[in-house]
């Protein structure tokens, strides 16, 4: 994890997250399919070609709305902080250590994730920032009224609250991830911390009481099975950031491959990222080189590993969500049948568009929701195809020299 910046810090606790809701059974985690988050699957393990398209990734990717689990599971595990004013009198300046992190409607123990994060603002507006072994320097800090912004040295960025000793880190500035860091003597009792084993009991008990939704998409949900293999081919366009991505995706029993091409004005170029073994790899297919980005012991990741992607995250979503209304959307001059599912507190409409054949074609998510703060407007997903058809000789890595 060289100089890859704040998401480097959030990559390893993103994917324990985004996997929590592949056990159960092919529960649901709520998409993060706005366009900060649609970096956390892709471009949180993933050093893009260019600074343009890598703000355009950090921007969307993943990943992830609490629309489905925000009534069971929002105000249980993202508690308030204490509100009784402790002794001491804390300073923004000094060492913080990660304890915890809020991301898919849970606020887990940072323990249990095999997470160390040690970050440290010094007074003179610099510090450093640490992930296990691996340290990147922060370039400058500031305080306005309690939101502390951090700039790391590539220039990578995230506001911070801080209160009472405590710093509540919005790694996209969304609040789809929230990685909370303490002083030494801060009191954290107010934040309850759940064990992995506690977050899958939670969604469990969500699952229990959801009934089976008859909808298209709940049926094409049904026929996506990573044990055997899951392809989809599709491009991305969001416009207002005059950004096209375009998408190879595939995932089988623990091994996730995606080849992203991105092209934003006129820069263009390709990134591929590979999980296998709880290691996630950045492959640069042009140079045959790649490095390994992240690790994580959790087995929660490869159970589902397609979860990586927002296209799957954004169908599993919506499949069990009974609340939608029957539509249609013209999409350069086609009429398409189309189920549409309502805008939440955090999650945009998403429309899934089908042809005459029953077959999805297009995905439409709206503009974000006032509540996430970050606006990228519409954004289309061109599905071209979504099957079984694995090419195993892409699962195979060993022509890549891997540094």
């Amino acid at each position: 994890m060289k100089r890859t910046g704040i998401l480097a810090v959030a990559a390893a606790a993103m994917l324990v997250v985004n996997g929590l809701c592949a056990c159960g059974g092919g529960a649901a985690a709520p998409a993060q399919t706005t366009a900060a988050a649609a970096a956390a699957a892709e471009t949180t393990a993933a050093q893009t070609e260019a600074k343009k398209e890598s703000e355009a990734a950090e921007a969307k990717e993943t990943t992830a709305a609490k629309e489905e689990t925000k009534a069971e599971t929002s105000a249980e595990t993202k508690e308030a902080a204490p509100e009784t004013k402790p002794e001491k009198e804390f300073s923004v300046d000094g060492e913080y250590k990660l304890f915890g992190v809020y991301a898919e409607g849970f606020t887990v123990n940072a323990g249990e994730m095999e997470m160390t994060s040690v970050l440290k603002l010094e007074k003179g507006g610099t510090g450093s920032m640490s992930m296990d072994t691996d340290e990147m320097a922060v370039s400058k800090w500031e305080d306005s009224d309690g939101t502390v912004t951090i700039t790391m040295e590539d220039e990578s960025s995230a506001e911070a609250k801080f209160h009472d000793g405590i710093l509540e880190m919005d790694i996209f500035g969304t609040g789809d991830m929230i990685m909370y860091y303490a002083q030494e003597e801060a009191d954290i009792s107010g934040y309850e911390l759940l064990t992995l084993e506690q977050v899958l009991e939670k969604r469990a008990e969500a699952e229990a009481g959801k009934k089976a939704v008859d909808s298209k998409v709940g049926a094409l949900w049904q026929t996506l099975d990573t044990k055997s293999g899951v392809h989809m081919n599709y491009s991305r366009t969001i416009a207002k950031m005059n950004a096209e991505q375009k998408f190879d995706v595939q995932g089988r029993d623990g091994v996730y491959y995606s080849s992203r091409t991105s092209k934003t004005g006129s820069l263009e170029g390709t990134t591929i990222t590979f999980f296998e073994d709880g290691k996630v790899y950045n492959l640069d297919p042009r140079k045959m080189t790649g490095v390994i980005a992240t690790t994580t012991s959790s087995d929660i990741v490869s159970k589902d590993v397609m979860r990586l992607d927002d296209l799957y995250k954004a169908i599993g979503t919506s499949a069990e969500i009974a609340e939608f209304t029957e539509e249609t959307r013209e999409i350069d001059g086609t009429t398409y049948a189309a189920e549409v599912f309502p805008a939440g507190d955090y999650t945009p409409e998403g429309a899934f568009c089908f042809n005459d054949s029953g077959e999805l074609v297009y995905y439409i998510e709206g503009t974000t929701p006032a509540k996430k703060g970050v606006d990228n407007g519409e954004i289309v997903y061109k599905i071209n195809a979504i099957d079984t058809k694995i090419d195993e000789a892409l699962f195979d890595i060993s022509g890549y020299k891997i540094d």
